[in-house]
């Protein structure tokens, strides 16, 4: 929570990454789906103790109202094949090192694992840094409109096309 709330203070406009209503039921749903407790998981790069960088996959149900897929037009049993790239957050000194795109390739991997298809992830037009960094690893632009009353855009990449046939039959 001390590093969301650091990143967060220091966008340049409060578009860029609206907070959740309540995060720390945010931050739990992404922690721990591979217990069968949440419906995601976060990866998190260390330097000691220190966390200096996070990713977070969510991991939605078909049934899920918030399955972004929904808004791609995806129906039925594909849903159940949908990832949200969550939230990623670098602290400041961390910066400039690639741990963002690495967090992406990190998750994409972690998602097809669990049986995903596609990854999808939301962001914010004025958010230039996070656009390019999801082009570069591969997502595309699917969608643009109004979520919640702000301007956003979903890109989506299809993980066959990256790994192939996802693994176990899953999916």
């Amino acid at each position: 929570m001390n590093l969301r709330n650091l990143v967060i203070a220091s966008l340049p406009h409060p578009d860029m990454y609206v907070r959740e209503p309540s995060e720390a039921a945010f931050v739990s749903a992404h922690i721990g789906a591979a217990k069968g407790a949440g419906e995601g998981e976060t990866i998190g790069v260390f330097d000691g103790d220190r966390l200096a960088a996070y990713g977070m996959l969510g991991l939605p149900s078909r049934h899920d109202p918030d399955n972004l897929g929904r808004l791609l037009g995806y129906g039925g049993s594909r849903l159940a094949r949908v990832a949200h790239l969550a939230s990623c957050m670098v602290a400041l000194p961390y910066r400039g090192r690639h741990l963002q795109c690495s967090l992406l390739a990190a998750r994409m991997q972690l998602a097809y694992a669990r049986g995903r298809e596609v990854c999808i992830a939301m962001v914010s037009p004025r958010n230039q840094a996070s656009r390019s960094n999801l082009i570069r690893e591969g997502l595309r632009s699917d969608w643009k409109g109004e979520i919640d009353g702000l301007q956003r855009e979903l890109m989506a990449v299809d993980l066959t096309k990256r790994f192939g046939a996802c693994p176990s039959g899953q999916g």
